[in-house]
This record gives C-alpha cells, structure tokens and sequence, in this order.
C-alpha cells in the first residue's frame, strides 16, 4: 500500500444537454494537482484497497486483516487502536464482512458470500475499543446474492444485484427479504442474444434515504429516492459516454479498445457527489503490461442532479480525502484540505 497516486480535481465549465455530458473531453482540460500530507508514520498493512470507513473518529479498514472482520485506526494519527468483528460462522461471526451503515453506536455488518446481517453496539474509551452483536438475522425467503447492500436512514436496506437481471437494485426490509426491485438496467439487449457484456457492478452510497450508484464498467450515475416501501422516485439517470459495443459470431461485448470504463467509487457531501473515474479502454493494462494502470486518477465533482459542478464546489466547503493505493475512499468536513488534504497510504 506504499504506492501513491495523485488526484486531479477538475475544474471546467461545460455546456451539456440534460441526458449526456462527455466526461471523455473533459480530462484534457485544466485540472487542479491535489497535494498530500501523510499522517501515519507506519505503513497500515492490508490485502488490498478494501472498503475504508469512517464512523465518528474512527477509520475502519474491512477485511484488512485476515483474523478479523476490520482493522481499526485512529484519527489523528493512523495509529492502529484494534479490531472489530471476528471471523468464523458463528453468532456475529463473519467470513467476508461487507460494511452497510452505522447510526450513532450502532454499525450494520452483512456476509458478502451470502444473505445475512449483523447488527453490533460499538463503544470507544480511552483507546479501548468494545463492541458486541445484538443480531445476526437471515431472509426468511430464499434471497440472492448481492454484491453490496446499504442501509437508508428509514431502517430499509437497498441491495445491489449482479447477473442476468433487469432491474439493478432490490429494495429489502429488515431482515433482508425482498420488498420491491427498482432501476432498469440502461442497456437494451435483443432478446435471446449472447450476450457477454460486464455487469452493471459499481458502488453504491447513501444519502439519507436516498441511495447514489456509480457503474464501474460504464459511464454511468443514477440516484434514487426511497419514500416508502412502494415509492421510489428517480433523481436522476445519467450515461455520460455512450457504451462502444461490437458484435460478433460469438455475441455482444464491450470493445476493449474503444470502450472507456467509468468510476471507481462513489461519495456524497453536503451538496455534492464525488467520483473517481477511470475513462480509460480495458486494453490498457495490457498495453501498459501495468495491473495498476486502470486505477481512477482523476476525482469528479457533481452536483446532485448528477451535473458536472466543480467551480461552485470549490468556492464553498473543504475536504478530506483518504487514499488507500490510490484508490479515494472518504469525505471529511472537520478540515481545511485544499490544496493539502490529509491522506492515509
């Protein structure tokens, strides 16, 4: 984890219609070098860029560490204060733990190798870090599997679905049975067609009760308001850059020489979406022969409608980005960061 990759934030103004902007021209243009302060003397070992959290005052590293289910840093200084949830398959147990949300004391876990949820009490005093699981629930129905699942602040919970479906969210209760499924998928296939396209997997973010979806393989955003059980209100659809497909003997895909990948991961704050985006073909780790060389280098700021809206952004509020490899993770309030935000490698 001791590579570091600067982040470029973006700063145009563009005319666009209400359906498309081409984000393609947009990473030629004039772009701000974010610098970075590190914070922690000691390299924070991990199997990868794992989802980096943080609740109150505390980094949570998931899947970090081998023996449990996240390593847990401080604030202030990166330094390692302990961790949390134990592997194994036991009550409150996890194998691949999937951060859901957190609500005051109260951290959501789920298993990502199948449907399940942990609910656990945390508490921190004086560096000595506590926590105990008050539920470990299943559907009651036969459920599928999604690749991630998030917690509204209504209590409902919106997973994300992976192959082969046509909506690309279901909307779940409590125990994580199905209520509804919602957002079709943007691309029209012909029927009975081979298709070999990606999957619409991306990254999901939570709002309140508003979820925020950045597709990984396509250049694609959509957010969506979740009034009830069986009200859910599009905010907005949006595929930046048309999909390059090719067709062949052997079905549809993407063309791996033409096709620019979208984004990495996906935040809100206050006012704004962060993203990082790719934008580059699935040829060039090949062409590089560099496995890092599709990691997202650049950070796009939107407004909620989903608008490329950075110059106002800069104007009025401060971040802090975390950066494990590279890879942006986290939004933070409580500090000047422009034009030297706190980073954690």
């Amino acid at each position: 984890m001791n590579k570091i990759v600067s982040f470029f934030i973006l700063i145009l103004v563009c005319s666009c219609s209400d359906k498309k902007e081409h984000i393609a021209n947009i990473l030629s243009m004039n772009s701000i070098d974010i610098k970075t302060n590190r914070i922690n003397k000691d390299e924070v070992i991990a199997r990868g860029a794992f989802p980096f959290e943080m609740i109150d005052s505390l980094f949570f590293l998931f899947n970090g560490d081998p023996s449990s289910g996240a390593l847990v840093l401080c604030e202030s200084n990166a330094s390692e204060l302990g961790h949390f949830l134990q592997k194994g398959n036991g009550f409150g147990e996890c194998i691949t733990p999937g951060y859901i949300g957190h609500c005051n004391d109260t951290i959501y876990v789920s298993e990502r190798s199948r449907t399940r949820r942990m609910t656990y009490l945390l508490s921190n005093h004086n560096d000595s870090l506590q926590y105990k699981c008050l539920e470990d629930v299943s559907p009651k129905m036969n459920s599928e599997f999604y690749y991630q699942i998030c917690r509204l602040q209504s209590g409902l919970f919106v997973g994300a679905r992976l192959f082969g479906k046509e909506h690309l969210f279901t909307l779940l209760d409590e125990s994580l049975d199905t209520l509804t499924t919602f957002a079709r998928v943007p691309i029209d296939i012909e029927e009975n067609a081979n298709n070999k396209l990606a999957p619409f997997i991306g990254h999901l973010c939570i709002d309140d009760n508003t979820v925020y979806y950045a597709s990984n393989d396509f250049s694609y955003m959509a957010a969506y308001d979740i009034l009830s059980e069986k009200e859910i209100k599009p905010v907005f659809e949006r595929m930046y850059i048309s999909p390059i497909i090719q067709k062949s003997a052997n079905g549809i895909s993407l063309d791996k020489y033409k096709h620019l990948l979208g984004f990495g991961d996906i935040r809100v704050y206050q006012n704004y979406i962060f993203a990082t985006y790719i934008g580059k073909p699935d040829i060039t780790m090949d062409q590089e022969n560099d496995t890092s060389a599709l990691v997202p280098t650049h950070l796009l700021v939107f407004n909620k409608d989903g608008v490329l809206d950075l110059a106002k952004f800069l104007e009025s509020i401060d971040v802090e980005i975390i950066s494990t490899g590279g890879t942006f993770k986290y939004l933070k309030e409580d500090h000047l960061c422009l034009p030297n935000p706190r980073c954690i490698y």
